[in-house]
């Protein structure tokens, strides 16, 4: 009866002891086959990895349109000022400065000269040429003056005398009346000629009216 129980203790050892041979077999089937797993995909790991760090992440909003209406917490940029292509790079035109200044003379006529006051720089006599009359009237900022002269030079040499004057002055020529007649304009001032011719040489008048600046 000993000896029985003896061999069955036997028994029983001899199965645990395969079972868990068995079992580590199992174990070292299923490690072996991880191993081989990962040597023969390296990249699985790694590309696990980088596909969690692919996730597209939002885009930034757009930022406000220049035209669109400021709000509260919003800041809208003031648009850039047009430019005309009709005057870009046209240089600014300078103000002609006036012919005459204030304060204009009284009312006064003379025979034989020139009356106090009379625009001589805008319409006075050439050098050498005999006044027969003058006169000025003034009315607000606005003079009027006349001039009646003679000279012996010829009236196309009177003409050229004058022309050469108002355009020096910046004066602009209408179209001409006659041979006898000259008129020249600006922005302040009209100033007409006249010439005659007689027995006595060539006598001249000169009109002029002129806004002082």
């Amino acid at each position: 009866m000993e000896q029985q129980t003896r061999e069955h203790r036997g028994a029983r050892r001899r199965r645990t002891i395969g079972l868990g041979v068995a079992v580590g077999a199992v174990a070292l089937v299923a490690g072996a086959a991880v191993v081989a797993s990962l040597v023969l995909q390296p990249d699985a790991g790694r590309q696990a990895t980088a596909d969690t760090s692919s996730t597209p992440t939002p885009s930034s909003a757009p930022g406000p349109a220049p035209d669109a209406t400021p709000v509260d917490g919003s800041e809208v940029l003031p648009p850039e000022p047009s430019t005309d292509r009709r005057t870009a790079g046209v240089p600014l035109l300078t103000p002609a400065p006036p012919l005459i200044t204030g304060p204009l003379p009284e009312d006064a006529s003379a025979d034989g000269a020139l009356v106090k006051g009379y625009p001589a720089d805008l319409a006075g006599p050439a050098t050498g040429d005999t006044v027969l009359q003058s006169s000025v009237s003034s009315e607000g900022r606005t003079m009027q003056a006349a001039l009646t002269a003679r000279t012996d030079a010829e009236p196309d040499a009177v003409r050229e005398h004058f022309r050469a004057l108002w355009d020096e002055l910046g004066l602009t020529p209408d179209a001409p009346a006659g041979d006898d007649q000259l008129t020249y304009r600006g922005p302040s001032a009209t100033v007409t000629l006249a010439v005659e011719t007689g027995g006595t040489g060539t006598v001249y008048s000169v009109f002029t009216v002129v806004t002082a600046g």
